[in-house]
């Protein structure tokens, strides 16, 4: 086979790989929530939001008042051509401590809705280390990430089955010391 027919095919399974790509690309994007339709959700609502993550098909955000904190998971809901969504929240009336958490999952992942609400460690770059009571084998047994003068922080893990306990919960400063610890009973 002469030298430029073999071009030619190898050009055209690259363009047939490429269309491929694109196809499954909108499928992908065509359940993603907008961020016009996020937002309409958001004021609608009156959420205040403090942090949000989007992945493939949701948007998690973690949100935060006088009265109420907590992280909802959102999705687009064929059934009713609008958004549903899930929810769990702390009430924020009662004492709670400089750091508060909340657990929420999915079928598919988990999230951890850390809220900062003592007004020093806000205004820090600090790192949230989070460790887990189980120590499940190829589970991370802990997980720690950066957070640079936030209210809120949104970490998600792979869910199993049921929401991993939490043991404790630590803020790092940039030198490594630990400037806060909450052990979780």
């Amino acid at each position: 086979m002469p030298k430029y027919l073999r071009l030619v095919n190898v050009i055209f399974v690259i363009l047939i790989i490429l269309a491929g790509c694109d196809i499954v690309d909108s499928i992908i994007v065509k359940d993603r929530l907008s961020h016009e339709q996020i937002d309409k959700f958001v004021t609608e609502n009156n959420i205040k939001a403090l942090s949000m993550e989007s992945k493939e098909d949701s948007t998690v955000i973690a949100y935060g008042d006088n009265n109420e904190y907590g992280i909802m998971i959102l999705r687009q809901d064929d059934s009713t051509d609008g958004i549903g969504y899930a929810k769990g929240s702390l009430d924020a009336n009662k004492e709670l401590d400089e750091i508060e958490y909340i657990q929420l999952g999915d079928d598919y992942e988990a999230y951890i809705g850390i809220f900062i609400l003592d007004e020093s460690l806000k205004d820090k770059d600090v790192d949230i280390y989070v460790e887990f009571k189980d120590k499940e084998p190829y589970e991370p047994y802990a997980i720690q990430t950066s957070i640079e003068k936030k209210d809120a922080l949104i970490i998600s893990y792979k869910k199993q089955q049921e929401l991993r306990e939490i043991e404790r919960i630590d803020v790092i400063d940039r030198k490594g010391k630990v400037v806060y610890s909450k052990p979780i009973q």
